[in-house]
C-alpha cells in the first residue's frame, strides 16, 4: 500500500501548504517510548502479489514464537514484523533464509530509532558450505577470504584449531541477491595447483540453473 501511494505522490504538484515541513517536538524518536519491540522488515521474491493473511498465518505457524507477533502488510510483497520478545527475533535471524511458497523471504531488522522505509533488505544472510578445498584444518583467514569471493564473510564454523565438524567448510555470508549466486571457486593448493571448489547454499529454493539468479527458473520444455 505504501509504495503505491508514494509512487502516486510522486506525480502530482504539492501546494506551499503541503512543501511546508512538519516539525515534531525535540527529541521525538520513530517509536514510542513504552514500544519495546523489535521489527524486522520482510520481502518476498515472489513474481505475483500475494495474501497478506496467508503470510502471516503461515510465518506465524513457521516461527512459533513464545510472544506476542505482529504483522503489517507494507505493500509490494513487504512486511513488518514486530517482535514483543528478544528470543524470538534472534531466532528467526539466526534461521534465515525463509521461504513462502518456496520463493526467497529475505529480512533486515529496522536499527533503533529508524523506521520500516529507510531499511536496506539486501544482502541477504546465507549459510553456505564450501566443498573440495584442498585443507586438513583452515588456516586463519582462509575462511574469510573465501567468504568475501562469495558475498559478504560473516563468520565460519570452525573450531580454535580451524577444523570443521563437516566435510566441507560452513559458514554465513551476506549475499547481494541482485546478482547471480557463486557456484564454484578456483582455489589453489599448497603447489600451487587450481582445484574447483563447490559452493553450496543451505535453505536454497528457487535458482536459474542457467544464470544463478533467485528471481526465476529456467523452464526447459
Amino acid at each position: 500500500m505504501e509504495t503505491e501511494l508514494l509512487a502516486r505522490f510522486t506525480s502530482i504538484s504539492l501546494t506551499e501548504a503541503e512543501i511546508s515541513p512538519v516539525v515534531f517536538p525535540d527529541g521525538t524518536g520513530a517509536t514510542n517510548e513504552e514500544d519495546t519491540g523489535l521489527y524486522l522488515v520482510w520481502k518476498v521474491l515472489h513474481p505475483r502479489p500475494i495474501n497478506p493473511e496467508t503470510v502471516s498465518k503461515q510465518m506465524h505457524k513457521a516461527f512459533n514464537p513464545l510472544k506476542e507477533l505482529t504483522v503489517k502488510f507494507l505493500g509490494d510483497n513487504k512486511f513488518l514484523f514486530r517482535f514483543e520478545h528478544l528470543g524470538d527475533c534472534l531466532n528467526v535471524e539466526e534461521r534465515s533464509p525463509w521461504h513462502f511458497e518456496n520463493h526467497l523471504l529475505f529480512l533486515n531488522r529496522v536499527p533503533l530509532g529508524s523506521h520500516a522505509g529507510s531499511v536496506a533488505l539486501n544482502p541477504c544472510l546465507f549459510s553456505v558450505q564450501i566443498h573440495n578445498l584442498p585443507f586438513l584444518s583452515f588456516p586463519s583467514g582462509v575462511g574469510d577470504t573465501l567468504g568475501n569471493r562469495i558475498g559478504k564473510f560473516v563468520h565460519a564454523e570452525l573450531d580454535a584449531k580451524g577444523r570443521s565438524s563437516i566435510a566441507a567448510l560452513r559458514m554465513r555470508v551476506a549475499i547481494d541477491i541482485r546478482k547471480p549466486l557463486i557456484r564454484a571457486l578456483q582455489v589453489p593448493d599448497t603447489d600451487g595447483l587450481m582445484v574447483i571448489a563447490a559452493v553450496t547454499y543451505e535453505k536454497l529454493s528457487i535458482i536459474c540453473s542457467e544464470c544463478g539468479m533467485l528471481d526465476h527458473q529456467l523452464v526447459i520444455v
